[in-house]
């Protein structure tokens, strides 16, 4: 019987496996390969030809792997930061026909929540070309589209992603006849306080994710989830606590494929764990038992 060896490749993952503790199974290489993927993306935030690639190869290996949607979303964000606003929004409009799972139900999340940025900034720029043509803004969204002079590549959506209305309305000096409509408020109700895609590109991508998981609960229908701990905003201490001891993080419970504000579990697996909020993914290794 011939002794069959392994090539130092095979060694590689091997040794990887021990030292993040995986055992050789399927859905563990698969967990495997998005750890990897992870690690890549997050310490090379700035090197984005290198993480589209890296992204792109994911795909390309794993075309039918539930982790897909997460590699998918990582390269879109990488696309538009080079300003390739075009693929990544081909990506993201892929990702709103996503179904069943709870994977699929996080990327259709972030490509709802982006998607709507990108359109409130298209209202912007349809907003500011009306202005043009009638030194005012209209009364409502819907006149853009009627404007003679303006285009229909120009007309915005009057929904975000959601299907709800824009939140919009003129706020311009309404005791003094003729100016009332030289100002306006533009909302998304679902995108609160951050509805720009250019100012929220601008933020490290997670840094909004402040989770730290702690342990697995096991339900008494055998149902895992997940405990966690986030840490008390800073604006939420006021001058008269900073004396005293400060209170340790409360503890909180989300299970898979449910969501706590923004914050949604997308996938609790045997090492890893995946959740994601309206602008990133995060990946975190799975509290050991």
């Amino acid at each position: 019987m011939t002794e069959k060896r392994l090539f130092p490749r095979t060694l590689q993952w091997i040794l990887l496996f021990l030292a993040l503790g995986f055992p050789m199974t399927g859905s563990a290489a698969n967990e495997r390969d998005l750890w990897k993927l992870w690690q890549l993306h997050m310490q090379n935030q700035a090197e984005h030809e290198t993480v589209i690639a890296a992204c792109k190869q994911f795909t390309d290996d794993n075309h039918l792997d539930a982790f897909t949607p997460v590699a998918e979303g990582i390269r879109a964000w990488h696309l538009m930061k080079l300003k390739r606003g075009n693929e990544a929004v081909a990506i993201m409009e892929t990702h709103l026909k996503r179904r069943s799972g709870n994977l699929n139900g996080g990327a259709v999340q972030l490509a709802k929540a982006w998607l709507s940025r990108i359109d409130y900034e298209r209202i912007e720029l349809a907003l500011k070309t009306y202005y043009k043509h009638e030194v005012g803004f209209p009364a409502t969204l819907d006149l853009i589209a009627q404007h003679p002079r303006i285009p229909a590549k120009l007309h915005p959506p009057l929904e975000d992603r959601w299907g709800t209305p824009w939140k919009y309305e003129l706020v311009g000096f309404k005791r003094i006849p003729g100016f009332e409509n030289q100002k306006y408020e533009l909302d998304c109700l679902r995108l609160g306080r951050e509805p720009h895609a250019t100012k929220v590109l601008e933020l490290p991508y997670a840094g909004e994710i402040k989770l730290q998981p702690t342990r697995i609960v096991t339900t008494r229908t055998k149902r895992q989830v997940l405990e966690y701990t986030q840490p008390t905003p800073a604006s939420s201490t006021s001058a008269e606590d900073e004396d005293k001891d400060p209170e340790p993080p409360k503890k909180r419970l989300l299970s898979v494929g449910s969501q706590s504000g923004s914050l949604y579990l997308a996938y609790l697996g045997e090492h890893v764990i995946v959740v994601c909020d309206r602008a990133h993914w995060a990946v975190f290794l799975k509290p050991k038992e």
